[in-house]
Parts: C-alpha cells; structure tokens; sequence
C-alpha cells in the first residue's frame, strides 16, 4: 500500500461509482483532489477529503483555478454522461494531466475517448471486477481482470510467511479448482511446472472462478 503514498489523483464525478473509488483511495493514503457540480455530494466526501470542491468539470477555467495539471492520474467517472465526459477527457488532455482514466458505460464510446486522450478505460466489467476485489479487502490482491462474467485472472502476492511447497503439493487446479499460470520471482516472470516451488514473496497469476481463488488466496496467505 506503499505505492499510492503522494501519488496525486483527482477523481472528477461523485456517482456511486465515483464515491466508492474515492473511499478506496483514502484508504490507501493517496493525495486526492474531487470535483463534482453538486454541493450536496461534495459536501458527502469533505469529511474524507480537504481538497473537494463544488465546480464545472467541463469550464476549463474551473480546472485551471484547481490547478488540475499537477495531478498524476485525473479519473473521469461520470459513466453515463457521455458529453460531459467527452468534454472533461478534452480538458484535462489540453491541461496536460500525466494519466487520464475514463468510466465509459457504453462500450461503442470506447474508441472516441481514447482517441480524445484517454490513457485508460474502465469499462462495467473492469468496475465490476475492481469493486469485486474491493469486496474481498485482501491486501495479497493485486490486480484483477475479469475474463467472462464467471472467470477472473487475479494477480496475488504470497505471505512471507508462507512455507516453500510444490506446485503439485498444493495442486490447485484439483483442491481449489482454478490455476495459476505464471510466478513473478525477483522481478523474473515464468510459467510454472508442477515441479516449480511456491514461496514466500512470490507474485502469482491466479486464472478461476472468483470465489475458488479466494480459497487458494485463504490456502496462500492464512
């Protein structure tokens, strides 16, 4: 949870969507900076955050005024607003923030918005699987993709408390029903073979049905 510390984020948009990303953020020490047009829902996060302010998204002065540019990643999450996204995207690309993330609900937008500057895209199911994660509160999850509605590939880190033991010993594919398909070990990444060890500290790619990976993730970091 290191990582976030003073990495400057501005989440732009208090949905709900908007609001659980903010409280996830705060938990993770990040610097936040949020705007919405709605007093009532700045007013919501101003206990969490001391840098929430009522303003227009889409008036490039407003952005200016906040200082916008200086932020590492402005996260647009409007969703179904799909002008006032494309607008704000426009701004913050002309402002020059570093890395801009857009919530697209509708899937054809897509590629407006990365042509319009977005440097990522949350889709539904990129939400879905973040808040899924999020669900879980597992420090050992990375990152987490969702492949079909049933299937995700989730990347845990193992306890460093964790007693070296074969991949076949633990023999996930037939005790938790999902796979791990590549280790990251001392910034090396392979595929493993049943004959490879699991250790401590190492990062795991875990493909499955969510709740089998949670077991494994119990199994890894009891």
């Amino acid at each position: 949870e290191e990582k976030m510390k003073n990495k400057s984020i501005a989440v732009i948009g208090l949905g709900q969507f908007g609001l659980s990303m903010v409280e996830e953020l705060v938990k993770h020490d990040a610097d936040l900076l949020v705007i919405d047009s709605n007093p009532d829902l700045v007013k919501k996060v101003s206990y969490l955050v001391p840098a929430a302010f009522v303003a227009d998204a889409t008036d490039e002065k407003a952005l200016r005024e906040l200082d916008i540019s200086r932020v590492d990643n402005a996260i647009v999450a409007f969703g179904n607003n799909i002008q006032a996204t494309i607008l704000t995207t426009v701004m913050l690309k002309e402002l020059g923030v570093k890395k801009i993330t857009v919530r697209v609900d509708d899937e054809e937008y897509t590629p407006i918005i990365k042509r319009l500057g977005a440097d990522e895209i949350l889709s539904p199911q990129r939400i879905a699987a973040i808040s899924f994660a999020n669900r879980l509160e597992s420090s050992s999850f990375l990152d987490y993709y969702l492949i079909s509605d049933s299937f995700s590939a989730i990347k845990i880190s193992v306890s460093s408390s964790f007693e070296k033991q074969l991949l076949s010993e633990i023999d996930p594919r037939n005790k938790f029903d999902c796979n791990i398909i590549l280790i990251t070990r001392d910034n090396k990444t392979f595929a493993p073979k049943g004959h490879d060890l699991i250790q401590a500290n190492d990062i795991i790619f875990v493909v499955g049905k969510s709740k089998d990976i949670e077991k494994l993730d119990k199994y890894l970091n009891k």
